[in-house]
């Protein structure tokens, strides 16, 4: 738990100081309104000596009353803008990280935990630092101020009080445990429900085209059924938290009212005392009574806590400080690379190879060959287990991700299209880039004709996922998204496949006019394509097994499709 709070303290840092005044405020109301018991104690003693000065006590009583609304009421607006501030810093301090993270992370944390780590573990930190931290101020205060006053009044009555609180404190602490692992229990539930169903959405298409609905169906009320039963465990911990405040809280009041009655009927205590001793009484009673659920708040906030911290490591991982190499010029080496993921298969197994700088480069090999591999690699997802990858001398690791974001674009195999117009897809990312640009970017993918025979034509929405476009259409828009930026390296990662020969010869003689002295790298399994290259490597089972010239190259026999080919096959 303390890890958790801990975790909490860093979140609330950037404001502490706003955040102090805020509870200062909040405390304050408490001292305030435990000044109204002893003026009710004035009050009734003067009545009792047949006294009558005692409008004055009674008009303090209503100031009192009225401060403390006002300042109240200050304190939590102040408070809750605090806390929406706070969140909303740390929501994006979140997803700043989530852009930032490497390829493992993806693979070890799916996207519907990560989409729940986001909503539903920073709403519960919210609902917190909203709703629990002012009631824990108001436990704090009240239980430590008010007994100073009620000592004044019955000091044996106050030790009662004290050692009733101290059960109250050790019961809550045996509780506590027990409810934060289950917290934790819960949220992971919550986390495979939202997973189940963002996942269940995106193959929605195949499961009605294999009739397997009500499977998915099942599934996910399974997901649900489970998620109820641990949050029903949750709510009889906290039940029982709440009982037990309770039960307490009733045993404290009546030990009080009895010891007090017979105090007063002995003479050794007067009504007024006994009187604001009650009120003293009832107000820790009342935060007593309700502080299971501030407490509540906290450990599932920890809880919560401890999963971002588990999932992000943030607040604990040192930022390394980022170096702005610019490479130039942009050649390629790689010197016996080798990475696995740890499947027993090295994916890239010792990959020597050194790529002309300023030329349209093929990298050729069939399907598992290590291809998509080698461009995690070059770009810097991943880091190789041994060996070394150079781009103009530097490691891509030692390029900070902003200089390496403008020396390197990459096209990937699937074609992600926003649910945005045609421009906004192709300047993604390029957003201030002139029209004038984006047609250019247009022609040289061979999609400019399509762009201008649409209706709205750069202005169209293509729909999510490229709804109004073919596959072919939608790789070359695509293709444009990544010629705009005019990176030194762009490497296009097998994103050509939807392409008849045709088409694909217009891109190939547009792209080596247009990139002239630029890297240019098409990743493919296709011989047709590797053909347009001016420089082909052939790799297979993560290697180098030829490169050289395309004729010379692509004349050799070479396990290139194993599926088409056999080994020795000629390509």
């Amino acid at each position: 738990m303390l890890d958790g709070v801990a975790f909490l303290s860093s979140i609330i840092s950037p404001y502490r100081h706003r955040w102090l005044q805020g509870l200062a405020i909040l405390s304050s109301v408490h001292v305030i309104e435990l000044t109204a018991p002893y003026l009710l104690k004035v009050v009734l003693d003067r009545i009792q000596n047949g006294e009558r000065d005692f409008l004055l006590p009674a008009c303090g009583m209503v100031m009192v009353a009225l401060l403390r609304f006002w300042v109240l009421r200050y304190g939590r607006r102040l408070n809750a803008l605090i806390a929406i501030k706070v969140i909303s810093r740390f929501r994006k301090r979140l997803y700043a990280r989530v852009q930032t993270q490497p390829f493992e992370f993806f693979q070890q944390h799916s996207s519907g935990r990560i989409i729940s780590s986001i909503v539903n573990d920073t709403e519960v930190i919210k609902v917190f630092f909203r709703s629990g931290v002012h009631r824990l101020v108001a436990l704090a205060s009240v239980v430590v101020i008010a007994p100073c006053f009620m000592a004044t009044q019955a000091p044996f009555l106050t030790l009662i009080l004290l050692g009733v609180i101290g059960s109250i404190g050790i019961v809550s602490a045996s509780v506590s445990g027990p409810i934060q692992a289950r917290s934790v229990t819960v949220q992971r539930h919550l986390a495979r429900v939202t997973e189940h169903a963002q996942e269940a959405l995106q193959r929605l298409s195949l499961s009605q085209a294999y009739n397997q609905e009500g499977r998915e169906t099942v599934f996910f009320q399974k997901c649900v059924q489970d998620y109820a039963e641990q949050f029903a465990a949750l709510g009889i911990l906290n039940a029982r938290l709440s009982a037990s405040m309770i039960a307490m809280s009733a045993a404290l009041g009546l030990a009080v009212v009895g010891f007090g009655a017979r105090e007063v009927a002995a003479g050794d205590l007067t009504l007024g005392s006994l009187s604001a001793f009650v009120v003293y009484l009832s107000m820790i009673v009342g935060v007593v009574r309700e502080c299971a659920f501030p407490v509540f708040l906290l450990l599932k906030a920890s809880s919560a806590a401890l999963l971002l911290e588990e999932i992000y490591g943030l607040g604990s991982r040192p930022t390394a400080p980022a170096l702005t190499l610019h490479p130039s010029p942009a050649y390629l080496c790689l010197k016996d690379v080798q990475y696995s993921y740890g499947v027993g298969r090295s994916a890239i197994n010792g990959l020597s190879a050194k790529l002309p700088h300023g030329k349209l480069i093929s990298i050729i090999g069939p399907h598992g060959a290590g291809k998509t591999t080698l461009v995690r690699l070059l770009c810097g997802q991943i880091v190789p287990d041994h060996g070394s990858i150079e781009i103009g001398g530097v490691s891509p690791g030692a390029i900070s991700p902003e200089a390496r974001a403008s020396l390197i674009t990459v096209v990937t195999q699937e074609p992600y299209l926003f649910a945005g117009s045609i421009r906004h897809n192709i300047s993604f990312g390029k957003p201030d880039c002139p029209i004038e640009d984006v047609w250019h970017a247009a022609r040289i993918a061979s999609i400019s004709s399509t762009i201008q025979q649409l209706p709205g034509g750069m202005e169209t929405l293509v729909g999510k996922g490229g709804l109004v476009l073919s596959g072919g259409q939608a790789q070359r828009l695509c293709l444009a998204r990544g010629l705009i930026r005019s990176s030194p390296i762009l490497i296009l990662d097998d994103c050509l496949s939807a392409l008849d020969a045709i088409t694909a010869a217009s891109v190939f003689r547009a792209l080596k006019t247009d990139r002239q002295g630029m890297t240019t790298i098409l990743i493919t399994n296709s011989g047709h394509m590797a053909s347009q290259a001016d420089y082909v490597v052939a790799i297979d089972d993560g290697s180098v097994v030829v490169e050289g010239m395309p004729k010379d190259v692509l004349s050799k026999t070479l396990p290139l499709n194993r599926e088409g080919f056999s080994r020795g096959g000629q390509v």
